[in-house]
């Protein structure tokens, strides 16, 4: 199991990896090419956390887009460009899918946002994120697709999903 005992269970019992502040410390990442791509989506992060998000401000738009693609592209990465390496990565990358396809469940967040949000997005031009009229002046990203759940914290759950499950594959092939 990929899970480490110190996750907090959120989102109706599902785990979480958001531990730690995954801006000031460093990525355990040094051999990875899908580090990349992942760095790319920590500077997104970056901005839904520090950026006013309202109807002035339409670039979260761009943003959601192209953190959700690259999102989907750590993956894409893993597979084209880090399993051909040599054997380690190969059984490491291999090893991780069947892991991921397997236990659905410890893995909800690729299925239930990274991958559906992607298809969503690129296949259909439908974004799950949207920006709701609400009473007070407080505007909050919201994912329509998981129970209005809070979209910028749904984007960080992925993101530090991410940087565990890359973590944990770089102690594979190191």
């Amino acid at each position: 199991m990929w899970t480490d005992n110190d996750y907090d269970h959120i989102h109706n019992g599902r785990p979480s990896w958001v531990t730690g502040d995954i801006f000031s410390r460093p990525p355990k990442i040094k051999f990875l090419h899908a580090a990349e791509p992942w760095d790319f989506t920590r500077h997104i992060l970056f901005q839904f956390q520090n950026s006013d998000i309202d109807d002035e401000h339409p670039e979260w738009m761009t943003s959601w887009f192209a953190g959700v693609a690259l999102l989907r592209t750590i993956g894409h990465v893993l597979r084209n460009v880090d399993r051909p390496c040599g054997t380690k990565y190969r059984c490491a990358v291999d090893g991780f899918w069947n892991d991921i396809r397997d236990d659905k469940s410890t893995h909800w967040i690729f299925f239930d946002f990274i991958e559906r949000e992607r298809n969503n997005i690129l296949k259909e031009f439908s974004f799950g994120a949207s920006l709701p009229n609400k009473d007070d002046d407080e505007r909050q990203l919201v994912y329509t697709f998981q129970d209005d759940w809070d979209g910028t914290q749904l984007f960080r759950e992925a993101v530090y999903w991410w940087r565990a499950q890359l973590e944990h594959l770089e102690t594979l092939v190191v």
